[in-house]
């Protein structure tokens, strides 16, 4: 963390960031549930650090994905970057894998399939790795590919 100020600009403001980096390069930043309810694990949420919330609709930006349950007025780890573990929304198989398919967040924080066919732009915020047998499925999914996927 970055916590002192450098003796050249005494006045620097001192910034204080925690950023965790485990295995598969995941990369983890605290976020702040003020949503009123608590936001289960292994969902996509919008936001910043300062306020997560799940995503409003379909084109909602997503900050990362929850690691753990997080209750209303507490803090979570949320991972932004790396493997990370997300539910389903629907089943895909090896074939879609290899298809190159992209995963966007519905309004439940579940990951779903982008198609751009169905003619609707979704938030595009990461890559599947693993099958998905269907609804509520643990994927593994690799984060970092973020974008609007604009429908056709």
């Amino acid at each position: 963390p970055l916590s002192a100020a450098r003796p050249d600009r005494p006045a620097e403001r001192t910034i204080r960031t925690m950023i965790k980096v485990g295995a598969r390069n995941q990369q983890y930043l605290e976020g702040f549930n003020n949503t009123g309810s608590t936001i289960a694990k292994f969902l996509a949420v919008r936001g910043s650090y300062s306020a997560i919330a799940l995503p409003s609709g379909v084109t909602s930006p997503v900050f990362g994905v929850t690691t753990d349950a997080i209750a209303d007025q507490a803090r979570g780890d949320i991972q932004y970057a790396g493997v990370a573990i997300v539910t389903a929304a629907e089943a895909w198989d090896a074939a879609a894998l290899l298809a190159g398919i992209r995963l966007y967040a519905d309004t439940a924080g579940k990951a779903a399939i982008f198609d751009a066919a169905g003619g609707v732009n979704q938030a595009v915020f990461g890559i599947p790795l693993t099958i998905s047998t269907g609804d509520g499925d643990l994927v593994e999914v690799l984060l970092g590919v973020g974008g609007i996927g604009q429908g056709a």
